[in-house]
């Protein structure tokens, strides 16, 4: 049988309420592109994957396991995965129309890429949108390879992962897969990882659709009070050189935001002295301007912790 053009992973757990209509996005793409959806049961307790098993959609299967979070779904359906290009949407998100459109002109335009991606939307239950963008001021669907995305991120998230393709067969021989066993940030470790490797082609239109409010979504957790490990394993790389050249400065700019923005939660939650040893960790001053502006405050919230 010929590998389709694209596998989709889908991963889910109690989402029942939202699957439906994440698979409806799916089938809603140009028929040009054929494609298998690999929908990964990561064991649910509602009745999600028995509404998947039961609409016995063309081209979608269902791999069902014991629960292990995010990242284990995201990595068993790669390794079912038959596709050249690899995506992963939640059960919980959709795709707008042309999505897929859109990822095969950057793997035709740009050859050099192994990994695709384009904007994405926040939506909110109440019908509030924000686009997420390289750059809002440019025009319409412009296509380009992120010259440096580290620089990018520091100033803000530009894709998602439901945003995001990449070529099968080069994260194979990668050896790259999500972290197992870690809440928030995995999906970023494998993006930076990605972006350290190959040219990411762009295109600058919100092609996908990240449900905000959402029980049992990590949009819904509280500012974060310690490093993740993403970053932590980000400062590793660039002390040992491991980052090209071209991507140290906004590497180490994006992780002194991180540190920054750890310290600011830390102050808030009215923990002053590990506020002030993040904010005073090397690191931290690649973003001075950020971090003056904060220091103040922190210094403030010392005694309070």
């Amino acid at each position: 049988m010929q590998a389709p053009d694209f596998s989709i992973v889908v991963p889910l757990y109690n989402k029942q309420a939202f699957v439906a209509q994440a698979l409806d996005s799916i089938a809603a793409q140009d028929a040009r592109h054929s494609r298998e959806v690999i929908v990964v049961d990561d064991g649910s307790t509602d009745q999600g994957a028995e509404l998947v098993r039961e609409l016995a959609l063309p081209g979608v299967r269902l791999v069902r396991q014991a629960n292990a979070g995010v990242s284990a779904a995201r990595n068993r359906g790669f390794s079912e995965a038959r596709g050249r290009l690899v995506c992963f949407l939640d059960a919980d998100d959709q795709y707008c129309p042309g999505f897929l459109d859109a990822i095969a002109a950057l793997e035709r335009n740009f050859p050099t890429a192994r990994a695709y991606a384009a904007g994405y939307w926040d939506v909110w239950p109440d019908g509030q949108r924000r686009a997420h963008l390289y750059d809002p001021g440019l025009p319409a669907e412009p296509c380009f390879l992120v010259p440096d995305f580290y620089a990018r991120w520091a100033r803000g998230p530009f894709l998602s992962t439901i945003s995001i393709a990449v070529q099968r067969q080069f994260v194979i021989e990668q050896g790259l897969q999500f972290p197992v066993g870690e809440k928030l940030g995995e999906d970023q470790d494998m993006w930076f990882r990605l972006a350290e490797r190959t040219p990411l082609a762009y295109c600058n239109a919100p092609l996908a659709e990240y449900r905000q409010a959402v029980a049992n979504s990590a949009t819904a957790a509280s500012p974060v009070q310690q490093v993740l490990p993403c970053y932590e394993r980000l400062a590793g790389r660039l002390q040992a050189g491991e980052v090209p050249t071209q991507m140290r400065a906004g590497a180490r700019r994006l992780l002194a935001s991180h540190l920054i923005n750890v310290a600011r939660a830390l102050s808030a939650a009215g923990q002053g002295a590990h506020a002030r040893a993040m904010l005073l960790r090397p690191e931290a001053r690649a973003n001075l301007t950020y971090w003056l502006r904060s220091l103040p405050g922190v210094l403030l919230a010392t005694g309070r912790g």
